[in-house]
């Protein structure tokens, strides 16, 4: 039931993003997803590494809208940066310790980090990220503390 769901997911997801409609298109796009979820089962199999979602639905789709506001936000920061006739630039590599206990969290965590302009997250420690900023500011460490937690919650008990 739940690789139907998801193939059904798959199929809808790809019919929105793709716009095109016609016979020959549709059937491959299909196709294309069928052979996806196939070569994806076999992997699992012969791995034996899945990975566990055990994220909310709600919660995650909420974090989502948070985020694209937070994106909007930097991207002006950075572009006022950019245009400004005196380009102050503070670049730093901080630590940013992390509080999510699954693989995927701590993925989501790091690629939102990423998303966000002006940031990228560099390399994964134990406990934290080393991630560069383009832009260094005191509000800075708790915009990132901030973010983790929000990732935090999303995560199902």
């Amino acid at each position: 039931m739940k690789k139907l769901f998801v193939l059904s997911f798959l199929i809808i997801l790809w019919l929105l993003m793709s716009g095109v409609y016609n016979p020959m298109i549709l059937f491959f796009g299909i196709l294309s997803v069928i052979l996806t979820m196939f070569f994806m089962s076999r992997m699992n199999e012969k791995d034996g590494h899945t990975t566990e979602v055990n994220l909310g639905f709600f919660t995650s789709f909420k974090y989502v809208i948070w985020l694209i506001k937070e994106i909007v936000k930097s991207n002006i920061t950075v572009v006022k940066v950019l245009l400004s006739n005196e380009i102050s630039i503070s670049q730093k590599f901080i630590k940013v310790p992390f509080s999510q206990r699954t693989e995927l969290g701590q993925v989501v965590f790091a690629n939102s980090i990423t998303l966000t302009p002006g940031t990228v997250t560099v390399e994964t420690e134990e406990d934290h990220f080393i991630v560069h900023t383009l832009n260094f500011e005191k509000s800075t460490d708790s915009e990132l503390e901030n973010m983790n937690q929000k990732v935090t919650k999303i995560e199902k008990q």
